[in-house]
């Protein structure tokens, strides 16, 4: 029942799943370098819905991003009952979708074993790179208090990718991570 429902009003449409991590995905009361400002992602649903994509989420992706679409008259579905009907939708939206738009959770790869384009934005490790030729990936920055940003080479030598490494430099040289803008979502896409 839950698959007619799904196919029969997505079957003939362009859908665009979005799996934005925040605050709410896991319930966490700190700030994870993880989480994006779902917020920015606005103006690239605009250009979505404009252009006839449907859009949907897997999870709530806050509740400025939802006040701004209902505002907007956008049309959307929220995927996140918890539900087993409710999760099968879930796994739908992200196995029925012509593309998906999203930080980076295990969500991703169900995309990737079918053959789907992944638009990864708001990624916290370089080592997150495109699997697939129609892979996209943005990665945040991590600026120094002097402007510098952190490159590539210091990433490697100083052994980053160890997330506990990775906290201790962040906190001591008192980088700042900044996530994507809402011109970089949206020129990123276009690409």
């Amino acid at each position: 029942d839950v698959r007619l429902k799904f196919l029969e009003k997505y079957q003939n449409k362009t859908l665009i799943t979005f799996n934005l991590r925040n605050q709410k995905f896991y319930d966490e009361n700190r700030i994870s370098e993880r989480n994006v400002d779902s917020s920015q992602y606005f103006d690239l649903i605009r250009f979505l819905v404009k252009n006839k994509f449907s859009i949907c989420f897997t999870h709530d992706p806050g509740q400025g991003l939802l006040e701004n679409l209902k505002k907007n008259n956008f049309e959307y579905e929220l995927f996140d009952k918890r539900d087993k009907a409710g999760q099968f939708a879930n796994l739908l939206s992200l196995i029925c979708c012509n593309y998906l738009i999203g930080s980076s959770t295990g969500a991703s790869v169900i995309p990737l074993m079918n053959n789907i384009p992944v638009y990864w934005t708001n990624i916290h490790t370089p080592f997150w790179i495109p699997l697939k030729k129609n892979d996209l990936v943005l990665w945040k920055k991590f600026k120094y208090p002097n402007g510098n940003l952190l490159t590539m080479k210091e990433y490697l030598n100083e052994k980053l990718e160890d997330d506990y490494i990775k906290q201790k430099f962040i906190t001591l040289n008192k980088i700042k991570i900044i996530n994507n803008t809402s011109e970089e979502l949206l020129n990123g896409f276009k690409y």
